[in-house]
């Protein structure tokens, strides 16, 4: 995509917080939309989505042996049962086109119409619609209030 969209990059702008619920509310409208949007699933594709998250919760698993130390016994408990549990917990979830970094640093507000836009098409492929609202959870910032505020 070579054509620039009209708007400013959202992380990071001083919007008043009626202005910034819009931008989350329309932000979530368009993941709605996007993940509602019948995207035909390639046969091999689940499979490598399924070693994708057996990857993550080993990975999961190996960090925590090395920050456990760290963590109260709730939180390790946590970790330690989500890893366990996660390829059992997403075997049979749907698989939808997503958008792979669905983050405020990717969103456009285009103050002037009101509208969101959105960028970085990079890591868009099918997964399951969670990965995009985990991706917001775990952005570092002031955007981590995102999922109580995005409304679908």
């Amino acid at each position: 995509m070579t054509t620039p969209l009209p708007g400013r990059v959202v992380k990071g702008l001083s919007l008043p917080p009626e202005t910034e619920d819009q931008v989350h509310k329309q932000a979530g409208q368009l993941l709605r939309r996007w993940h509602d949007h019948p995207e035909p699933v390639p046969g091999h594709t689940r499979d490598s989505i399924m070693a994708s998250i057996i990857e993550q919760a080993e990975e999961a698993t190996a960090c925590l042996e090395r920050t456990a130390e760290h963590l109260p016994d709730a939180q390790r408990a946590l970790v330690e049962e989500v890893s366990r549990d996660l390829p059992e917990l997403t075997e049979g979830l749907p698989l939808v086109f997503r958008h792979g970094d669905y983050s405020p640093r990717n969103w456009l507000w285009d103050a002037e119409r009101a509208t969101h836009g959105l960028i970085d098409f990079e890591a868009a492929t099918h997964g399951h619609a969670i990965e995009d609202l985990v991706w917001l959870r775990g952005a570092p910032g002031p955007e981590d209030r995102v999922p109580h505020r995005l409304r679908t």
